[in-house]
């Protein structure tokens, strides 16, 4: 029987609820612990926040800088939120740390903290900047305008309000670092009403090949 899907809006986000379920395998050494929230997939609805940057595409993935914007409460109360889920993951493992570390008898919580690469980054540029930086498959997000219009990934530019639909998938380790990994299913931004002012389709999409001359008797019928 299919599961019904819960969205749970940042606010309303319980960490008491949140749980690393199965642990398995996967390649190069990669251990990886699912994330479910009261048995359910974990979806948030985060507050209005930031793009950092441009989006920026290379290869088959979006790189993408949700940025917390520090004059909104509800951003700082997320970013408390994200802060917690890495600090439940720390502790989870520290108590469980033989599924994890395989053939060891002991495990520093010191050296969990260290390993373990934080959900929020602080900026290199601007000192008072944090975000969620995320990489996702260009495949597995869809960007919708406030009007649930489609959206070009080249026409999101930086400082434009987004609001994220996020997804804890699970927390991972390798043999030398401990992360969380977030995928980013839909981005929705607010954009400026003379967005298309003055753009050219060319600009923002494929080029396409110039057309063959046909011959003129291809048209007359035979």
């Amino acid at each position: 029987m299919t599961k019904n899907l819960y969205i749970i809006p940042a606010m309303s986000l319980e960490l008491e609820n949140v749980k690393i379920d199965k642990l398995y395998k996967i390649g190069n050494n990669v251990i990886k612990g699912e994330i479910t929230y009261n048995d359910q997939k974990l979806l948030i609805k985060g507050p209005k926040m930031i793009l950092g940057s441009p989006i920026s595409k290379n290869d088959d993935y979006y790189y993408i800088d949700l940025t917390f914007d520090k004059k909104s409460n509800n951003n700082k109360n997320f970013m408390k939120q994200v802060n917690g889920i890495d600090y439940f993951a720390i502790n989870d493992i520290f108590e469980n740390f033989k599924q994890w570390y395989h053939g060891l008898d002991n495990v520093s919580l010191v050296r969990i903290e260290q390993e373990y690469i934080p959900s929020v980054k602080k900026s290199s540029v601007y000192n008072d900047r944090h975000s969620l930086k995320l990489k996702v498959p260009c495949d597995k997000i869809e960007f919708y305008d406030q009007d649930n219009i489609a959206l070009p990934y080249q026409l999101i530019k930086e400082n434009f309000p987004v609001v994220p639909l996020l997804n804890l998938v699970a927390i991972c380790k390798d043999n030398n670092h401990i992360w969380s990994e977030w995928a980013l299913p839909q981005l929705k931004i607010d954009v400026p009403d003379n967005l298309l002012k003055g753009c050219q389709l060319v600009d923002i999409g494929e080029s396409d090949s110039e057309d063959e001359t046909i011959p003129d008797d291809d048209f007359e019928s035979k």
